[in-house]
């Protein structure tokens, strides 16, 4: 036998199991690299994307709640605004009911023409503006019924104002609310008194409307400064 040519043989054989034993001890690494990596891709991914959904969620919570300071800030800002307006007009109107200044031309003395003209240029209707040039003392017809008007325009304003905050009552801080509410329950009652002395003479002292007068404007302008201070957070 040659044994050169065994020896040969034999070492080609021992490098083909080499080689093969290497190939099958490096193919499960390279391999199970390239799946991990894979795997750990995929879920990266899928983390990522659910991150990705949650901080768009927040985003969109963020917004809706953004919107909805905004939209409260508006509505509250409009309904104080609003508020603030009736509540100027009732205070005015019964200004006008608790003092009861009138200038008027001395009717008695005036041509029936003229009288006409003058009631043309009022609010009266017409059967107010007849009964006034029908009337003995015209001066006097024409003062009560101005009186009345004035008083009725009173509570009709106290009234508007109150209906309109018990609306916006949920847009206007409660403290606000409360303060004009307790305005306007100082308005009614020189209000009522105002009527009550109209319709039943001096027997009803005039305390609450002698008080109004005496305020001075005091409560209007707490009033006035608690609006201001609240629109624009002094």
């Amino acid at each position: 036998m040659n044994w050169t040519y065994l020896w040969i043989l034999l070492q080609t054989c021992g490098a083909g199991v080499v080689a093969g034993l290497t190939f099958v001890g490096l193919a499960p690494t390279k391999l199970g690299e390239k799946f991990l990596g894979h795997q750990l891709e995929r879920r990266l991914a899928a983390l990522k994307h659910e991150h990705d959904t949650q901080i768009e969620s927040l985003k969109a919570q963020l917004a809706r709640l953004g919107d909805r300071g905004v939209r409260s800030n508006e509505r509250e800002y409009d309904a104080t605004i609003a508020v603030w307006e009736a509540f100027v007009e009732a205070f005015d109107a019964t200004t006008r009911c608790v003092v009861a200044f009138l200038r008027y031309p001395d009717f008695n003395r005036l041509p029936k023409e003229d009288i006409n003209d003058y009631l043309n240029s009022t609010e009266l209707s017409q059967m107010q503006k007849d009964e006034v040039l029908n009337a003995d003392d015209k001066n006097v017809t024409y003062s009560r019924i101005e009186n009345i008007r004035a008083i009725m325009k009173a509570g009709r304003s106290i009234f508007e104002a109150r209906l309109l905050l018990r609306k916006q009552g949920p847009f206007v801080s409660e403290s606000l609310s409360d303060k004009i509410a307790s305005a306007l329950d100082y308005c009614s009652e020189a209000q009522t008194e105002r009527e009550m002395r109209f319709e039943h003479g001096p027997i009803i002292k005039p305390e609450k409307s002698m008080a109004y007068f005496k305020d001075n404007g005091q409560t209007f302008r707490e009033v006035q400064a608690a609006v201001r201070k609240r629109l624009f957070q002094e």
